[in-house]
Order: structure tokens, then C-alpha cells, then sequence
């Protein structure tokens, strides 16, 4: 039973990390659409992006910004569960959020 129950909580540990990865990517597509729909085409007399697009341009510019730096304490399994939730989806997520919070603000004053 025991073997069962670290499986199953492997198994839980891996799906919640996959809808982790895939609600952050789906937030930025959804952010970065919205500030560049609002912003480039006015300014730059650029394309519309689509929120398919978006999350392409999104995924591709996260490798390009990809750090590979190595925090001591993850090394050393310091990090709680928690953290590691935070760091992986509420910070990206409400980064993303507060982004396009910001730009609707600058989007009342510029144009």
C-alpha cells in the first residue's frame, strides 16, 4: 500500500505541474495578446496578434530569456512545496496579471 500511495502522489505531483505549466503559458498568451493588441498596431502600425499567436511569440521569447541559474537552497531541498508552487504558477501568473493591470492604466492616458 505504501508504494501505491507514493505513486499515486507522484502521479498527482506530476499532473499538477503540467496544469501549472500550461495555465501559465495560456495567462501569458492571454496577457501578452492583450497588451500588444492594445499598444503595437497604434503605435508601430502592426499587426493584431490572436491569442494562439500570442502564446507562440510568448513560448518562443521564454527561450530566449531562459535563465539557468541555480538557486543554493533548491539545490540543497530547502525550497517547501509552497515556494516551488509559487515560483511555478502564482508568480508568472499574477506578473502577467498586474502587467496588463498597468498597461490598461498607460492605454487611458496615451491615446
Amino acid at each position: 500500500m505504501d508504494t501505491e500511495n507514493k505513486f499515486a502522489s507522484c502521479v498527482g505531483w506530476v499532473v499538477a505541474w503540467v496544469g501549472a505549466i500550461v495555465v501559465s503559458t495560456l495567462v501569458d498568451g492571454w496577457a501578452l495578446s492583450t497588451v500588444w493588441n492594445w499598444f503595437m498596431p497604434r503605435i508601430f502600425n502592426l499587426i493584431s496578434l490572436t491569442f494562439m499567436q500570442s502564446i507562440g511569440v510568448a513560448m518562443v521569447f521564454s527561450l530566449f530569456t531562459r535563465t539557468n541559474k541555480i538557486d543554493k537552497r533548491s539545490s540543497e531541498g530547502k525550497k517547501s512545496s509552497l515556494e516551488l508552487w509559487l515560483e511555478t504558477l502564482l508568480v508568472p501568473t499574477f506578473t502577467a496579471i498586474f502587467t496588463v493591470g498597468l498597461a490598461w492604466i498607460i492605454l487611458q492616458f496615451a491615446f
